[in-house]
């Protein structure tokens, strides 16, 4: 497994996020929150077919009306019991920017990682 090059662990310690990409019918969990300008990539991204996605299990502090206070980090999630990783990150132009890939897809969270260690604008 691939992590970031950090000595101490850069993962958030909460529960796994819960990972829904945007088509599935999930109409019976509330709280479900859509990650605007954030995307699916890598073999997540291939296998579902589809690089929109929400979220539930997140932290009660996240303010989903004003994004840009959602913090800088690396999150554990899971999507259908695989583990996933979650980097989220404050652009200095555009606001709240993030990747979610499989924690077990070192390409992708190579790629991931580069633009959340920038701060990308563009993903």
């Amino acid at each position: 497994m691939w992590l970031p090059p950090h000595k101490k662990s850069v993962f958030y310690t909460m529960e796994k996020i819960l990972i829904f990409p945007e088509h599935e019918n999930n109409s019976s969990i509330k709280e479900i929150k859509n990650m605007p300008y954030c995307y699916l990539h890598g073999q997540l991204e291939n296998e579902i077919g589809f690089d929109l996605f929400g979220i539930s299990n997140h932290p009660q502090n996240w303010d989903f009306d004003n994004t840009n206070t959602i913090p800088k980090g690396i999150y554990e999630g899971t999507y259908n019991a695989k583990d996933c990783v979650l980097y989220l990150w404050q652009s200095k132009m555009f606001g709240l920017r993030g990747l979610c890939v499989y924690k077990d897809d070192i390409e992708a969270n190579m790629f991931a990682y580069k633009h959340y260690f920038t701060d990308a604008v563009h993903l």
